[in-house]
């Protein structure tokens, strides 16, 4: 059966994405009648899914030998059925149920895609919007060793580049290519997908996103010299959730996608299991949930607080850069970009592995 876009809004976290991607995940999705008796749990089973109860009621039965009814319309009913921590066994129809299954990893990366993009700094001025959209215009010549101020020894005493190896530092002045841009020049285009990371020298750019086909690019954030872009999409491995484009000329330094992976992300993401991220707890360590707040307020670890991926740069003063992080959400993406922007900013800061739901 046809899922209409907006019945996709009356379940968390779908009521936080955009219309334009709802009218994209409905497409993936169906309605499934479910009758008395059967487990709809075999739904969730069968290939990566969210199911939703529409319609009904069931019954849950838990590990720990628990029972509680879950009827559609209600608070609990908003969740995906079993996306708590809680181990669930069965979810029985004790009436005629109705549910809506839609592909939980599409949902992930949406969710991830959405989230980053509004991980951004205050939207700028209407006079600031960019001229044109002409490809960047690059010089393919190696960085010269030392000649970058980026990578000065003020730079490097703090930060992201501040705990690679020093291989790692090497290989970066050897790997990264110089590439001038005019004013104008589009360097990172939304929703297409990722291939560099990179570093502002010299210059300045704007980021801006598009809701809707139909409908002017908001203005997000300034970049200036110094200023590095493009990392979350090569992190999540998903698409580019904004627009960069050069505000003024400058100089850009570049890095390939699985250079980038090779000599930053590997060194800069620190994952661990669930028992040695529950002993840094014990040692003063905190959990810090990124997901959206309707999701942390559902069902969250004990003791976490919650600062969305969204809000995280415009909010890392809220934070104590003493103190050890361990970023999670539900499957470890999400998670992932928060925990490599919280290393770019100096922070010591894990990713649980696989996410609670792992």
């Amino acid at each position: 059966m046809t899922v209409e876009p907006s019945l996709l809004t009356r379940f968390e976290p779908l009521r936080m994405m955009a219309m334009e991607h709802l009218v994209e995940l409905s497409s993936m999705s169906n309605i499934e009648p479910v009758a008395i008796g059967t487990d709809v749990l075999h739904i969730r089973r069968d290939g990566a899914k969210c199911v939703y109860l529409l319609k009904g009621d069931l019954r849950l039965a838990y590990q720990d030998g628990s029972e509680e009814l879950l009827s559609a319309g209600t608070s609990p009913a908003c969740h995906a059925i079993g996306s708590d921590r809680k181990p669930l066994i069965f979810a029985t129809a004790i009436s005629d149920v109705e549910v809506i299954s839609v592909d939980s990893d599409m949902v992930d990366m949406v969710m991830t895609w959405e989230q980053v993009a509004n991980c951004t700094m205050p939207e700028l001025s209407e006079a600031e919007l960019w001229p044109n959209r002409n490809k960047p215009r690059p010089i393919n010549h190696a960085v010269p060793l030392g000649a970058i101020g980026l990578f000065g020894v003020n730079k490097l005493q703090g930060g992201a580049f501040s705990r690679l190896p020093s291989a790692n530092i090497d290989e970066l002045y050897k790997r990264m290519v110089s590439v001038q841009a005019k004013a104008g020049d589009v360097i990172i285009r939304q929703g297409e997908d990722a291939d560099y990371y990179y570093l502002l020298e010299s210059g300045s750019a704007v980021v801006s996103r598009v809701a809707n086909d139909n409908e002017a690019p908001v203005m997000l954030a300034t970049l200036n010299e110094g200023d590095a872009f493009g990392e979350e999409a090569n992190v999540s491995d998903s698409k580019r959730n904004a627009t960069v484009t050069m505000k003024t000329d400058g100089v850009l330094l570049k890095l390939r996608k699985q250079d980038f992976l090779e000599l930053l992300k590997e060194p800069l993401l620190n994952t661990i299991g669930y028992e040695e991220a529950e002993q840094k707890v014990m040692q003063g360590a905190v959990w810090l949930d990124v997901r959206h707040a309707s999701e942390f307020e559902f069902d969250h670890l004990q003791t976490a607080i919650n600062l969305p991926l969204q809000d995280l740069r415009h909010r890392l003063n809220s934070l104590d850069r003493k103190t050890p992080y361990i970023t999670y959400c539900l499957t470890g993406r999400r998670s992932s970009a928060a925990a490599f922007i919280l290393s770019q900013h100096g922070f010591e800061v894990y990713t649980l592995q696989g996410g609670i739901g792992g």
